[in-house]
């Protein structure tokens, strides 16, 4: 796991002092991507540290992988779009942002929610 990270981040401490129980966090998270992604098998799980995060939710939170598609967006998928974009289209990519992650969950969904949809806006733009 990133034990070092969360310790950096201040995300162990703040899971143990979570007035939370797993059974809430559990259902709470799967409510809501039901409320977004009502159909189960169609959602993707997404992230920078995706494969980890999978193998996580699949032993502790089988239901939220069970209702998710079983194929994922990882970061090392946004990291190819953008090396295959800054070498097919390089005075596009001259300044694009180059943000530091937190290794908070929060931040770096953010983070890869805003790349994916400049990617999305200025390099994969619809025909007609």
């Amino acid at each position: 796991m990133h034990s070092e990270d969360d310790s950096l981040s201040g995300l162990t401490k703040a899971c143990l002092n979570s007035p939370h129980s797993h059974e809430t966090v559990k259902s709470s998270v799967l409510s809501y991507i039901k409320r977004w992604i009502p159909e189960p098998g169609v959602g993707v799980l997404a992230g920078n540290s995706v494969h980890t995060d999978k193998g996580f939710l699949k032993m502790h939170m089988p239901e939220i992988t069970d209702w998710l598609h079983y194929r994922i967006v990882g970061k090392s998928y946004v990291s190819s779009i953008k090396e295959l974009t800054r070498r097919w289209y390089p005075s596009i990519t001259v300044g694009l942002w180059k943000e530091i992650s937190k290794h908070r969950a929060l931040d770096d969904i953010k983070s890869s929610i805003r790349e994916l949809q400049w990617y999305r806006d200025n390099v994969f733009v619809k025909p007609g």
